[in-house]
């Protein structure tokens, strides 16, 4: 009996792992998508009725990373990893809620003011718009290490990845979103290395 309910206990926790691994992928498929709107430029953005579904995107996306991020923590280097990508998924959210503020304000004198104030406060604009964002591309890269003993391959493609999106703009962002997504996807058919 005893044995029953531990494969079922494992069957149950397996699935769980999947269907988080399954919305960590979603959730960098709608992030490239929230990217690629964006490439699109600020006219496009600014386009958008009713609402700014770009920063929605990326802000929806990066949330689906967190059950992930937090149930594969274990270990004290999982621990820093998770620990980093949380960070910035919570800068992620930050900065699309200043991007939801300006999307707000009609193109104009009000916007360039509202614009010049909040990029003048390093409380505000450092933390979500600089670190934010820098911490979440390298909270990827930290995640895909637990790989990097069964799909090396997996952790370069999202190395390359992060870098490229660390290093660009515009639509070679998008494609650092896809690169790293194929590198989990890639990671996720591979074991992790066991804490």
């Amino acid at each position: 009996m005893g044995s029953i309910m531990d494969l079922s206990g494992r069957r149950k926790n397996h699935d769980q792992a999947e269907l988080e691994k399954a919305l960590f992928l979603l959730g960098l498929i709608i992030y490239a998508g929230g990217q690629s709107m964006i490439a699109f430029g600020r006219g496009f953005i600014d386009s958008l009725s009713p609402i700014d579904f770009a920063h929605w995107a990326l802000m929806v996306g990066a949330i689906f990373l967190i059950p992930y991020s937090i149930s594969a923590n274990r270990g004290i280097l999982s621990r820093l990893s998770s620990y980093a990508l949380l960070i910035g998924v919570a800068g992620i959210v930050g900065m699309c809620v200043i991007d939801f503020v300006i999307w707000s304000y009609p193109p104009g004198p009000e916007r360039r003011a509202f614009l010049e104030h909040i990029s003048a406060e390093p409380s505000v604009w450092l933390p979500f718009i600089y670190i934010g964002p820098w911490l979440f591309g390298i909270g990827l890269v930290l995640v895909s290490l637990r790989f990097y003993a069964t799909a090396r391959f997996g952790v370069l493609i999202v190395v390359i990845g992060s870098i490229v999106s660390a290093t660009t703009t515009s639509w070679f962002t998008v494609l650092a979103y896809v690169l790293i997504a194929v590198g989990y996807v890639v990671c996720f058919r591979r074991p992790e290395k066991p804490s």
